[in-house]
């Protein structure tokens, strides 16, 4: 991934999308967060009153993320002086919630300080601490000469000294239920140069899914006050202690299947990538047999990972229900975080293909235009029954859509001493490690037609530029050549680049039709459109019906206007009635009207209030 600090965001479609949350949305979260008791919390801790903890044990992450997104919002916007004022009392909360011996957590110490990691298997401690040196390792990277920042790095240290003097070999063998503190040791050991937290990350990574499992002896013993019936029956679907829920089932280089809590799986996998790199090749097998498992099998069109609600996560090959759909707003935002770690690592065009594919449809969807309203689930079909919310009890969505968005242009390549690699095609200044030189790349997400490449200062000679497999026709020109270029695979430049130089790139966009697997049984006779990254879908709003009612034919598709910049589609089918209100009655009462249906991209729909949508029409 790039490093914040040594970029500018200046993609028209992705500055759109920030704007909300820097007018409105990221004082709308701390409010939230203000009249849920998230912040009180805290307080309390800092008093040293015992008792009155507020919501769920794992509400600390909320703050944490949220202090994270506005570290993100400063750096976008350095001026924005309310939100400043925000991020120097969480500050402040934070330092004093923090124990002397560096532990931290509100529920605990509140009200079960005798029962510190008792619950490894449920109740997130360590994975609100990931989130918190999430947070110190961000005021690290973007805003280090502030007093703020260098307080809260503080605290991050005293965590880490925390964690490598309570677990690692010789000491508790554990690890959390929520996979996220293996991707912020990493982190933050190298933003600080502590080779502790690498190792401890390392460690966890290594344990999980040996045997004995320190969550095993905990979740069998009703006696114990670690005893949780929830996960007791997430982990032992079948009598017996399986682990799959939380990953735990085996080791990660025995993996080939993905199994469990949708999140947690690839929260996991981001750490193990960030902490071994390229260089293990029986994980490398592994994370790819689990990626081919996930994207050929238990993804969604939009996505959308984690079919259901029963364990927030995945079921069987090919069970991809559209109106009962889970695809947890989080879990799109941790397939892009692990997507990028792949497409970046390995070089290859299809991991970049499917982060893209999460970020623009089933991450986008997960937040309304204004900011301040989030879906937690994103349903691919919807009878008017379901609209986003301005919080939820368990809100991890909207601070996680938060630091997302704030922070894309992380996720957009990738540098090495050889080369520069552009896997996302989002406009901005993206400046090299040493500081040096940058690439300018100019361009608009909204449409994906023409983009604009200029050096500056000395850069390595390497330039990789992903063409997607969207593309119809891809034309590149590289100091007056013209080379024609394959949809679906990077072009490789290798030059001494001058200062000013221009690579242009203008990619030729026609809508697509898809259909499913067959064994994708509720997607028979359906089909779905796209146009560029964005899933198309059809809102009542614009039929005049509900578009279950409606059958689409393929073709033609011309284009119709356009929604927040991007392209609209327009379709032809026909929509069934009857002459007669019986509930049931013969085929040969059967009319049909010829209509003209406009799409939508999915990740605007439910801006104009509830209304009935689908993205998988039938056809004609």
């Amino acid at each position: 991934m790039i490093f914040l600090p040594q970029t500018t965001l200046t993609d028209p479609f992705w500055n759109a999308r920030q704007k909300p949350f820097l007018e409105n949305g990221l004082r709308h979260q701390w409010q939230m967060c203000q009249e849920t008791g998230r912040l009180e919390n805290f307080r309390r801790v800092a008093l040293g009153q015992t008792g009155g903890h507020q919501g769920y044990y794992y509400n600390d992450s909320d703050v944490y993320k949220l202090l994270e997104a506005m570290i993100y919002g400063l750096h976008a916007s350095p001026n924005l002086t309310p939100v400043l004022h925000l991020v120097e009392e969480a500050v402040d909360l934070i330092e004093g919630a923090v124990q002397e011996d560096g532990y931290i957590n509100t529920f605990i110490t509140l009200g079960k300080p005798d029962r510190r990691y008792a619950r490894l298997a449920s109740e997130h401690e360590l994975y609100c601490m990931g989130h918190l040196l999430e947070a110190c390792a961000a005021a690290g990277e973007s805003c280090p000469k502030e007093a703020w920042a260098k307080r809260l790095v503080s605290v991050g240290h005293k965590v880490v000294d925390h964690l490598v003097a309570t677990f690692g070999p010789g000491q508790v063998k554990g690890y959390c239920g929520h996979q996220e503190l293996e991707m912020a040791l990493v982190r933050f050991g190298k933003l600080s140069r502590r080779s502790d937290a690498l190792s401890l990350g390392r460690w966890m990574i290594e344990e999980r899914g040996s045997r004995p499992s320190p969550f095993e002896a905990s979740l069998t013993d009703p006696s114990s006050p670690s005893f949780d019936q929830t996960y007791f029956d997430r982990c032992f679907v079948t009598g017996q202690y399986d682990g799959q829920y939380c990953q735990d089932h085996v080791p990660l280089r025995e993996m080939d299947q993905i199994v469990g809590h949708a999140v947690r799986a690839c929260y996991f996998f981001s750490g193990a990538l960030d902490s071994f790199g390229d260089s293990d090749p029986a994980l490398k097998k592994a994370l790819k047999a689990v990626w081919q498992n996930l994207t050929e099998s238990r993804m969604y069109i939009t996505g959308g990972i984690g079919s259901t609600a029963a364990n927030e996560g995945f079921t069987s090959d090919y069970d991809l229900p559209n109106r009962s759909a889970y695809a947890e707003t989080c879990a799109g935002i941790s397939l892009v975080m692990w997507g990028a770690r792949m497409g970046s690592l390995f070089e290859d065009v299809h991991y970049w293909e499917v982060a893209e594919k999460s970020l623009y449809n089933g991450v986008l969807s997960g937040v309304n235009l204004g900011g301040d309203l989030y879906n937690y689930v994103n349903p691919l079909e919807c009878y008017g029954d379901h609209t986003r919310q301005p919080w939820f009890a368990c809100a991890c969505c909207p601070p996680n859509i938060a630091r997302m968005i704030l922070s894309v242009q992380r996720y957009a390549g990738d540098w090495n001493d050889a080369r520069f690699l552009l896997g996302l095609l989002i406009g901005g200044s993206y400046r090299s490690p040493d500081g040096m030189g940058a690439w300018n790349v100019e361009g608009d997400s909204a449409t994906g037609k023409e983009f604009a490449f200029t050096p500056e200062g000395v850069l390595p000679q390497g330039l990789l530029i992903r063409i997607p497999s969207w593309a119809s026709s891809a034309r590149g020109k590289v100091a007056g050549e013209v080379f024609s270029l394959e949809p679906g695979s990077f072009w490789r430049i290798e030059r001494n680049w001058d200062p000013g130089e221009r690579v242009e790139l203008e990619l030729g966009i026609k809508p697509k039709v898809w259909d499913s697997h067959p064994s994708v049984w509720e997607n028979q006779g359906r089909i779905a459109f796209s146009h560029g990254p964005f899933v198309h879908c059809f809102e009542e709003f614009d039929l005049g019906f509900a578009p279950q009612e409606m059958a689409v034919s393929q073709g033609p598709i011309s284009m119709s206007g356009s929604f927040e910049g991007v392209p609209r589609l327009q379709v032809f089918g026909v929509r069934a009635g009857r002459a007669s209100n019986a509930l049931y009655g013969s085929p040969l009462d059967r009319s049909l009207t010829e209509v003209t249906a406009s799409s939508l991209p999915y990740a605007f729909w439910d801006n104009r209030g509830k209304n009935r949508m689908q993205i998988w029409v039938r056809e004609r």
